[in-house]
């Protein structure tokens, strides 16, 4: 069963009831006077799993999230939903539209979503309708995980795509405000390469990251590739044993950080992962570490306020959702609700320092196959 849509680690999903040690670092005392609570949020199926996997902000009361519904048989449904500052409704979707995995907004009338179960799938909402817009496929197993937009006519999504040889290659994709076409990407040796999220700062300054699996070693590192107006590049990142990436965000050109997770203890746990950019290196960064958990997004404010999200299983097998905070000197773990025995947030978006939103899903227990939407707010 896929929880964590923005990871894309072949390894992760067989880490999803492992045990829990006890955070370090607490709970964050940051605007103390807020907490994190759950909204109710629609589900477009009572007989399957509901999932969000990503979220984003026009203002607060303009939010969009999307994801999945995994239906019984041989199809999914996509699921697009909206905050009109009093409540989440469900938004009509184009037929055939099976998952959607990021969604960015430029303002309240273009906002683009992304994801794909086979084949790329493209959205744009223009105010008032959700409408599929054409893109290419490289391949008949191509899947888009995130995406970023500089403007109007300068849209970045990425992914993966499977070649001839059924090697995983990284997929990029850039919208000129007329048409979709396919940007030439790099990958690391012959080995499984896959972006999970993009941050688009500028024309000549885009991010992408995700992860490098070796398939004959059972070894994933980090990847993170970066745009300058010509070309994609890979970017060097500190050596891990073995890691991937989820997520991105930026402060500034100068200030950015991507999430994610490390395997540890031979790849039987995970534990979070947590690195900076700071103009000319990126650097892990140091937080606390729940035993057998992951970081699925990340969103910054400022300097000194980012926020992480993501999962944790306990001792008894539960899953719970994992928030994270960055004060400006150290990452700090915020308590978050988990209605019920598997919790999974997927992704979170920073609007102000007193308002930010998590999505994801929670699910009852293994034998109870429904699987709910699940949107958290801060304050």
């Amino acid at each position: 069963m896929k929880k964590t849509r923005q990871l894309l680690l072949s390894l992760t999903l067989s880490l999803a009831f492992l045990l829990f040690s006890t955070p370090a670092g607490g709970i964050a005392t940051y605007a103390a006077s807020c907490n994190w609570h759950i909204v109710s949020s629609p589900n477009p199926s009572t007989q399957t799993i509901n999932d969000l996997n990503a979220v984003t902000a026009v203002s607060a009361s303009d939010i969009w999230a999307v994801g999945t519904a995994y239906l019984h048989g041989s199809y999914n449904q996509a699921i697009i939903e909206h905050w009109n500052g009093t409540a989440w409704k469900l938004v009509a979707n184009p037929p055939n539209t099976f998952a959607l995995n990021g969604i960015a907004a430029i303002s309240a009338n273009d906002i683009w979503a992304v994801g794909g179960a086979g084949s790329t799938v493209t959205e744009h909402w223009n105010g008032s309708t959700w409408t599929l817009v054409p893109g290419p496929n490289p391949s008949d197993v191509s899947i888009l995980s995130g995406v970023s937009a500089v403007a109007t006519n300068n849209v970045w999504a990425v992914g993966h795509y499977f070649d001839n040889s059924n090697n995983k290659r990284t997929l990029v994709e850039h919208w000129d405000g007329k048409s979709w076409s396919i940007v030439a990407s790099p990958n690391v040796g012959s080995n499984f390469n896959a972006l999970s999220g993009v941050k688009a700062i500028t024309a000549n300054n885009v991010w992408a990251v995700g992860d490098v699996y070796d398939f004959h070693t059972n070894v994933d590192q980090t990847l993170i590739e970066h745009w300058d107006g010509s070309v994609w590049k890979v970017v060097s990142t500190p050596s891990i044993p073995s890691a991937g990436f989820s997520a991105i965000t930026a402060v500034t050109a100068s200030d950015m950080w991507a999430v994610g997770l490390i395997l540890i203890n031979g790849g039987t746990n995970t534990q979070p992962l947590t690195e900076h950019w700071n103009g000319s290196k990126w650097s892990i960064v140091t937080g606390p570490t729940p035993y057998s958990s992951f970081l699925s997004g990340v969103s910054a404010l400022s300097t000194n306020n980012v926020w992480a999200a993501g999962t944790f299983n306990s001792s008894s097998g539960a899953a719970s959702t994992l928030v994270e905070h960055w004060d400006g000197t150290q990452w700090t773990t915020v308590s978050s609700p988990s209605p019920a025995e598997f919790n999974y947030l997927n992704g979170i978006v920073a609007i102000s320092s007193t308002r930010i939103w998590a999505v994801g899903d929670f699910q009852g227990g293994m034998a109870n196959n429904i699987g709910f939407t699940l949107s958290e707010t801060y304050c």
